[in-house]
């Protein structure tokens, strides 16, 4: 196959899953058919069945797979900037968690996220845990930062964990309540501001 054939392949591959996820975000799983799928996508039955024998139910497990993939990537290429001070901890921290924030709202993260949620009872156990699995992924970058901040935290290493636990119960409350409950992709200030207060109040009471 010719470099222009693969190239061909790939993107009507990756226009088939853009259709998709976004059909399946916004309309539902069982409401789509292979049909919209085609005329979104502008290609055929058969060509939906070339790249995925399983139909709609691969073309799901192949959205949750590669977003998973992408928002892991995503996550890890976040770099905190060394800071001296309790402020410059705090302000690390807030930034950290707006990035993750933007990280969820993005197009593709956030159809895949609202796909999760509505259609968990089609999903197994791995492809719902990924919110899980990515909290633990925030939970990690954060405990190391943390450590490198004790001198200015004026806390023990056996705090850390605890610090940076309740640090991300407050980030997931947030998310919960505003992106989950509120289906509200901008955050208004005054919610960073309270969430920013809780912060402030982890680092010194620890």
């Amino acid at each position: 196959m010719s470099q222009k054939q693969t190239n061909k392949t790939l993107h009507q591959r990756e226009k088939m899953l853009v259709v998709a996820r976004k059909l399946f975000a916004t309309k539902g799983y069982e409401a789509t058919t292979t049909r919209k799928i085609n005329e979104g996508a502008h290609t055929s039955d058969g060509l939906l069945y070339y790249y995925f024998p399983g139909g709609k139910k691969e073309l799901l497990d192949a959205i949750l797979s590669e977003a998973r993939d992408k928002r892991t990537a995503a996550i890890h290429t976040f770099t905190f900037t060394p800071v001296t001070d309790l402020a410059g901890t705090q302000s690390e921290i807030m930034r950290f968690f707006k990035f993750v924030w933007a990280t969820l709202i993005e197009t593709e993260n956030y159809q895949v996220f609202n796909i999760t949620i509505q259609e968990k009872t089609l999903l197994t156990d791995e492809q719902t845990d990924w919110l899980h699995q990515l909290n633990l992924l925030i939970l990690e970058q954060l405990t190391s930062f943390l450590n490198t901040q004790r001198p200015c935290l004026l806390t023990t290493a056996d705090v850390i964990p605890i610090m940076a636990q309740n640090l991300v119960a407050n980030l997931q409350a947030t998310i919960f309540t505003n992106l989950v409950m509120l289906d509200r992709l901008h955050l208004p200030d005054e919610k960073w501001e309270e969430l920013n207060r809780r912060i402030s109040f982890i680092l010194q009471k620890n």
